[in-house]
């Protein structure tokens, strides 16, 4: 179809932070609540978070496209995933103290490297991986942006099945339009 391109990279990366952050918070107040009882679940992070989940989110998504088209079975890609997890975790982390701006410290845990990552993490990461593959990038994979400078692109196509909603929206088989205020 003309116009329609899968969502840009900066558009891509914007949701992968998002959604680790979001995750990140999620996690450390569900941790406070069982650990020592915090019904505040009053979770923490950091906006470097946004930077490390997002391009480690393009990273996954690259390294997906590869195992999945050489049929890689699903358990040997969680378990590469978290890999990469781990080796983003720490390379962010060693960068951060350079500058005296990492946000962790796992020392107090018996599994840690460095402090930067630990090991008791890991089912946390595996399910992490498998989650993003499923969920996230099959939804992003699916999701079209459409062109806004023509037109031509903003109207309903007749191949397609349109629905205008209050919001100025028009949802169309799962692509993302917007229609021109102008």
């Amino acid at each position: 179809m003309e116009g329609l391109q899968s969502l840009p990279t900066l558009l891509r990366l914007y949701i992968y932070g998002l959604h680790g952050y979001f995750v990140e918070v999620t996690f450390t107040a569900l941790w406070d609540l069982i650990a020592v009882g915090n019904f505040r679940l009053q979770g923490c992070s950091s906006i470097w978070s946004l930077a490390i989940y997002g391009s480690c989110g393009l990273a996954l998504e690259k390294l997906s496209k590869k195992l999945r088209d050489k049929n890689v079975p699903i358990y040997f890609r969680a378990l590469i995933y978290v890999m990469l997890i781990y080796l983003w975790e720490y390379t962010s982390g060693t960068l951060l103290r350079l500058i005296s701006a990492c946000p962790w410290d796992y020392e107090e845990f018996r599994y840690n490297v460095s402090g930067l990552i630990t090991l008791e993490y890991a089912p946390f990461w595996l399910v992490t991986g498998i989650l993003t593959e499923r969920i996230i990038m099959g939804r992003l994979e699916q999701l079209r942006w459409v062109g806004v400078g023509n037109k031509k692109n903003l109207e309903p196509q007749s191949t397609l099945s349109s629905s205008s909603s209050a919001n100025g929206f028009a949802s169309t088989n799962g692509l993302i339009k917007m229609k021109r205020t102008d």
